[in-house]
């Protein structure tokens, strides 16, 4: 009896020592995924508030770098706006893509002037740079989406739009004039 009751004892530990091994694993995951969890991404700032830490969206960042793709785009130099694409947007889309969906752009708005407006939103972890830009027959919008390391990841377009007349009266006008056949004077 002696016997089994050591051997007991031998099962109760390993299984004592299971548990115990189990329990600081399952605490380890649980650190370190809450610590990820936590993590600030470098496009993000850390704002408390009462109800706990939140991040906010750096959206200067993405906001510049869409300024500048769509400047660089405007300006013709494809090679060098591709260069802020992610790997699947360089394969897929490229600098030929790029310079054929700027042509249709400008067909269909005229030739680029400004960025008149920009708007932001996030959708299942993408940054949405929404551009709204000035040219000289209509305003255009064009969605640029970055994903969290700040490479664009996706392009489209939101199609023609009206700006106002005290924005651009000119432009207006002539848009009027062109699709309405009547002349505003301001």
């Amino acid at each position: 009896m002696n016997k089994n009751n050591t051997s007991n004892q031998n099962v109760l530990s390993k299984s004592s020592i299971f548990k115990k091994l189990c329990a600081i694993t399952l605490l380890l995951v649980l650190v370190i995924t809450v610590g990820c969890s936590n993590s600030i991404n470098p496009y993000t700032s850390s704002n408390n508030e009462s109800n706990g830490s939140t991040y906010l969206i750096d959206w200067a960042h993405f906001n510049d770098r869409a300024s500048i793709f769509i400047v660089t785009t405007a300006s013709g130099d494809y090679d060098v706006a591709v260069e802020m694409f992610d790997d699947t947007m360089k394969q897929t889309f490229g600098a030929e893509g790029l310079q054929e969906l700027w042509a249709v752009i400008t067909t269909l708005a005229g030739e680029f002037i400004r960025i008149h407006d920009i708007h932001n939103e996030t959708v299942n972890g993408f940054y949405i740079v929404e551009a709204i830009m000035q040219h000289n027959e209509s305003g255009f919008i064009l969605h640029v989406t970055f994903s969290g390391d700040g490479l664009i990841a996706g392009l489209s377009t939101g199609g023609t739009t009206y700006l106002s007349d005290a924005v651009s009266g000119t432009l207006i006008r002539q848009y009027k004039s062109k699709h309405f056949n009547k002349i505003i004077y301001i």
